[in-house]
Parts: structure tokens; sequence; C-alpha cells
């Protein structure tokens, strides 16, 4: 064995430990390294589906046994990625080495952008996901709903395209399950493993058929991919991969740039190893290069957009908690009153169906309806009895403090509608607008029912704690009365467990009030 091919072996063993680890097959780097290697791209992009193949199945049956592959959905979605990949692999020769070097470098372009952002999984409550063509999906205690409508033509394209360019098309699926499908990230990176190899095998046939492979080849990589899977698998289900996902993220992005550039700039660049010392020739594909090159810079620019976004966000999110947390702690003592009602409203909203954004107005409300007690004095605030009707009357100002405060902010302003009216009443008695009935915003009225089931079951200065049976009997007696009846109920169907979880650990609490953070705020 020479040198060169040791060198070769040596480096996709090493790529199939690190991209097993993510649920990828490795075709954004089997392909160009062959190619560094002065291997054929054709031939090249052929070896690297049979490739992913090996690897595909060596950490599927890791990721089986610690039940992250998806059968059913797998299936399914590869009955038509695995026709677009075949239809890719036969027509690939069609297309000039330099296109498609042009097309790949947008595809692991593509990657890196993905890899080094860690997007978050914000898929909505599965009630709001019941017409006929959601596919409902319970798998290993969690719960997705898939919009086939959207997932079989955007497979069958996503096979098409690895096919063409030889690879697993991992770098597709994992990005196309998790944000336009909604499926859970350690799902889809499992079930990806599985994807990824029956994808390849279709855009193989399709090279096989066009009579691009190379089995001396293909076979002695074979055995290093398949031990490198393993290996890569295994330590998947022990490791945290955020940070190497970004490493690799900022690793493919270098090489889309270096490949787009030599295709642009460079008639023959001189690499050790290629028998004939060119890497690239021609540039025939000039405009196709220019198209790819825009492609990653807008992509690019996109996604630091994004990033600035995401960090707005989160100041506006800081804000809202230092706000909260700050009001909290002046009138109980504790912040923990906001964390518990939060989570609860949260738990709550998804029980009545609540979207996206009104959850997001619902939490930010929640953390923050009292927050117009910064302007109430200690006298009234703290006072251990009950307040005379004049104490009364300053109490109610909370509100309207409330409202003036966060007004001025535009990101506040769905939150307003727990601010301004979580003191009003079902039947018109509350204050400060005596509304009723539906008059009422929904998030209001789901907030209330919560607010004052936390007050009874805690200890204030001026009472003990009800028991929850007690405290869920006078939230009954309230229905129609105080709170919304269809509230009520809905309320009443998770009381028991939601007492448990919001009384229990206050780091658990605030750990489940995190993901709901991430799942509807996305940060």
């Amino acid at each position: 064995m020479s040198l060169s091919t040791t060198l070769l072996a040596g480096i996709i063993f090493l790529v199939a430990i690190f991209f097993s680890m993510l649920g990828q097959g490795g075709g954004v780097l089997y392909t160009p390294v062959q190619v560094l290697f002065g291997i054929d791209f054709h031939v090249a992009a052929s070896t690297s589906l049979f490739l992913i193949m090996l690897a595909s199945l060596s950490s599927t049956l890791v990721f089986r046994k610690a039940k992250k592959v998806d059968w059913s959905l797998a299936l399914v979605l590869e009955s038509v990625t695995a026709v677009g990949g075949f239809i890719g692999g036969f027509t690939s020769g069609l297309v000039s080495g330099e296109t498609l070097t042009g097309l790949f470098s947008g595809l692991v372009a593509f990657a890196a952008i993905f890899m080094i952002h860690e997007f978050k999984h914000a898929s909505k409550p599965l009630t709001a996901k019941n017409s006929w063509f959601y596919w409902q999906r319970s798998f290993n205690d969690q719960h997705y709903a898939v919009n086939l409508l959207l997932a079989l033509p955007v497979s069958f394209l996503a096979g098409a395209c690895s096919g063409l360019v030889g690879v697993g098309g991992g770098i597709l699926k994992v990005p196309l399950m998790v944000l336009l499908l909604g499926i859970p990230m350690d799902i889809a990176v499992g079930s990806s493993a599985l994807m990824v190899g029956l994808t390849a095998a279709g855009g193989f046939a399709g090279h096989l058929t066009a009579g691009h492979w190379d089995w001396q080849i293909s076979l002695l990589l074979g055995v290093v991919v398949f031990a490198g899977g393993q290996i890569g698998a295994r330590k998947s289900l022990a490791l945290d991969s955020r940070k190497m996902k970004k490493m690799f993220g900022w690793f493919l992005l270098l090489i889309a740039i270096i490949m787009l550039v030599k295709n642009v700039t460079v008639r023959g660049i001189v690499w050790p190893f290629h028998p004939s010392g060119i890497f690239i020739d021609g540039l025939a594909a000039k405009p196709v290069i220019y198209l790819s090159t825009s492609l990653v810079l807008l992509g690019l620019a996109l996604y630091y957009n994004y990033r600035l976004r995401q960090n707005i966000l989160k100041n506006h999110i800081s804000t809202a908690q230092l706000l909260g947390v700050a009001v909290a702690l002046r009138d109980h003592g504790t912040a923990m009153h906001n964390f518990r009602v939060t989570y609860a409203a949260s738990r709550l909203g998804e029980v009545m169906g609540l979207s996206k954004r009104s959850m997001q107005g619902l939490m930010k409300g929640a953390f923050l309806h009292d927050v117009g007690k910064i302007g109430i004095a200690d006298n009234i605030l703290k006072k251990p009895g009950k307040l005379e009707p004049a104490e009364f009357i300053l109490m109610q100002r909370h509100v309207e403090l409330g409202v003036e405060l966060l007004t001025d902010g535009d990101w506040f302003h769905d939150a307003l509608d727990i601010v301004r009216y979580h003191h009003e009443k079902y039947d018109g008695s509350g204050y400060l607008q005596q509304l009723r009935g539906k008059e009422i915003p929904l998030a209001a009225r789901i907030f209330m029912v919560v607010d004052v089931f936390d007050a009874l079951i805690s200890k204030r200065p001026y009472k003990e704690a009800l028991a929850f049976e007690q405290a869920i009997k006078m939230i009954k007696q309230q229905s129609a009365h105080h709170f919304d009846p269809e509230i009520v109920t809905a309320f009443c169907s998770i009381a028991k467990e939601l007492s448990d979880e919001v009384h229990g650990n206050e780091e658990q609490l605030k750990q489940r009030l995190m993901e709901k953070r991430i799942r509807y705020f996305g940060i």
C-alpha cells in the first residue's frame, strides 16, 4: 500500500468517526478528500456513496440500541428520497466536474451554517396540528407532528441533490427535519444515520449503472469507515457534540470557500498526491460558481443577521427577568412565584392549544404580571394584614403603573394583556375595567387561574398555604364567577401533576421553564 493510499485511509477513518457522531454520512468530506488525492470527481462521488452506506449501517446499529432511530419516519421519508438519490446519481454524468464542484461547495456551506449555529427545536403543541396531512408521531417518550405535504417533496429534492454530488444528505436531512418538520434534534440525528445510508444506496445505484464505481478503493476505504462509524456513534451517546459541531462548521465553511476560490480564479493548482499535479482544470463553470458564491455570501449574511436578532432577543429576555425578579423579591421575598406561575401558564396554554406567538405573549406577561408593584409603597405592599379600602385603591394602581412601564417597549406589547387584565373576573366584578366573559383576553383568562391557584397553595405573610384539595375546590367554586369555565376544566385536568412540578425542586422547575423558553422563543 502506497503512502498516499495509507494517508487517504487515515483521513477517511477520522472523517467517519466525527461525522458518525453527528448522524451524518461524511460525504461532504469523503468526496473532496478523494479529489485532493487525484481521484476523478465522478468516481469519488460513487465511492463516497458506498462509504456512506457502510458508515450508516455501522452507526445505525448503535443508535438503534439507544432508541434514537424512528424507523417508521425514516422509511416513509426515504421512500421518496431514495428515488431522488437514484435520479441524481444516474444523471450526474451529464454535468461537468466543475459544475458539480460549484454545487458541492454550496451544499458544504449550507452544512457549515447549520453546524456553526445550534438551532433549537421549537414545535407547536400537538393540539394545534390536527389536519389530516399531519402525521402524529410518539417515539421514545417524545411527541411531534410531521407535515407530509412539506416533508415528501422536500425529501425528494434533498435526495436528488445528494445523489447528484455524491453525499448521503445528512447535511440536508438534519436541518430540514429540525427546522421545517419540527422533529426533536436527538431523533433527527439518530434517524438521519439510517436515512443517509438509504439515500446513498439510491445514489450509488445510479452511479453504478452509469459505470463510475472503482470497487478496489471502495472496499479498502469501506473497512476503515465501518470501524470509524462504530467508534463515532458510541462516542456520540456519551459526549456533548455542540462544540465539535461548531468546529466542524467553520472547517466546512473554509473548505467551501477554498473550493469556490480555486474553481473561479485558478487554472491549475498543484497537489502532490494527484497523478497529474492538477486539482482543478478549466473555468467552464464560472456562472455556476459565481451563483454558488453569491448563495454562500447570502447565507452568511442571513446567518449573522439571525445571530444579531438572537442577541437582541437575549437582551429583551434578560431585561424581563431582571424586572420580574426585582418586583417578586420585593413583594414575596423570593422570585419563585414568577417562575411557578410562568411555567404553569405555559402548561395550561399548551392544553388550550395556543399558537407559538400567543405562547410568547403568555409567558412574557406571566413573568411580568405584577411589574407595576415596583411603584407601590412598602407599607401597603408588605402589609401583613388585610388592606383598608383606601389602601386597596392604591394597590390597584400597580396595574396602571405596569402598563405605563411596558407600553413604550415594542417587545413587551404582547405581555400587556396579562399585565392590564389579570385582575378582571369572568362575571365582570374585577378591576380595573370590569370586563366580563370573552371580553377578557384569553391570555389573561388563562393566567388568572394559575395565579390564584399558586397564591392559594403558597404561604404568604397574611395566610398559611392551603392543601391541594382545598385549593382545587375553591378554583372549581369560582368557575363562571372569577374564572372561565372552559379554562377551569382544562386546568383541573393537569392540576395535580402541575402542582407537583411547580412546588418540587426549584432547580428542576427552572430547567423546565428554560425548556419552554427554548421551545417558544428559540433561545
